[in-house]
């Protein structure tokens, strides 16, 4: 799998950061490595080696089957599903390497750089290419915008693309930002929302309520009556329906799930690393 990523696709955007600047006449191209891919509902982490990390609210775009030079009429037929994603950037780097002519990688590449939703199959639309996003930052709404925009379109993208790089099942493709791209700081609560529906960005965040019915695997503190105090990981394990008297003690994650239980991983940000694990688990 890899993220291929499109900068300054918004002609807000391109003003917004480079008034100077032309547009680009194509597409601006940029990967980023698997390891970019923030997985599991894990918080996200700002990295020392920035000052600025900014949000990049964008479409992304799942490719479902191989192609090489795919035609545009015919690239719809390479993509199932889109969701929200966040780009993060490390502006302060950006800026730098700009100015010194160096490539773009480390300041948008980073782990756990490249968030993303859930995804919704295209079907359910009936024109990705007029679709409205946004992003809400603690309640209030701090970037939006509509796919129609795009300076250049999803299925001119997949084309322009697969010129260059042989297009595989899982590929994903971030598509490019709106105005409105800001920094973030520890302990911010991010929810990315695509034609009004709400797609899993969201954190838990000190004096949420977790559900004490569920198993709680975390390193975190709670207060007696179930609710956050201070940052870290919840991990919910939970069982099937139906599913009475069930005692599990260190069983792993991988094998719950092949039992049929299901996971709920919610996430705070915290500037320390945590590890979570399985412990005893009753039901």
């Amino acid at each position: 799998m890899k993220i291929i990523a499109v900068g300054m696709n918004y002609v807000a955007h391109c003003h917004e950061l480079h008034a100077d600047e032309k547009l680009p006449e194509e597409p601006v191209i940029f990967m980023k490595p698997d390891s970019a891919l923030l997985k599991d509902g894990k918080p996200f982490f700002i990295p020392d080696f920035s000052k600025q990390i900014d949000y990049e609210t964008e479409l992304v775009v799942r490719i479902c089957r191989l192609g090489k030079n795919i035609a545009s009429r015919f690239a719809y037929r390479y993509y199932d599903a889109v969701t929200i994603g966040i780009d993060f950037t490390a502006r302060d780097l950006q800026h730098k390497f700009r100015v010194e002519g160096k490539p773009w990688e480390l300041c948008k590449g980073f782990d756990n750089s490249a968030v993303i939703g859930e995804f919704v199959p295209v079907s359910r639309f009936k024109d990705v290419q007029n679709l409205d996003f946004h992003l809400d930052i603690d309640g209030n709404r701090v970037q939006q915008g509509n796919t129609r925009d795009m300076i250049f379109k999803i299925d001119e993208l997949i084309a322009y693309i697969s010129q260059f790089y042989t297009l595989k099942i899982g590929d994903l493709l971030y598509t490019g930002t709106p105005v409105g791209v800001g920094p973030v700081s520890i302990g911010q609560h991010l929810e990315g929302y695509l034609e009004g529906e709400k797609l899993n960005l969201n954190m838990l965040k000190p004096g949420d309520k977790v559900n004490d019915k569920a198993h709680l695997s975390t390193s975190i503190s709670l207060s007696e009556n179930g609710y956050i105090q201070e940052g870290g990981l919840v991990e919910r394990i939970l069982a099937p329906a139906g599913t009475k008297g069930v005692y599990l003690s260190n069983s792993s994650t991988e094998y719950l799930l092949s039992r049929g239980y299901t996971r709920e991983i919610a996430s705070l940000p915290y500037q320390k690393e945590i590890s979570i694990k399985v412990k005893d688990i009753y039901i």
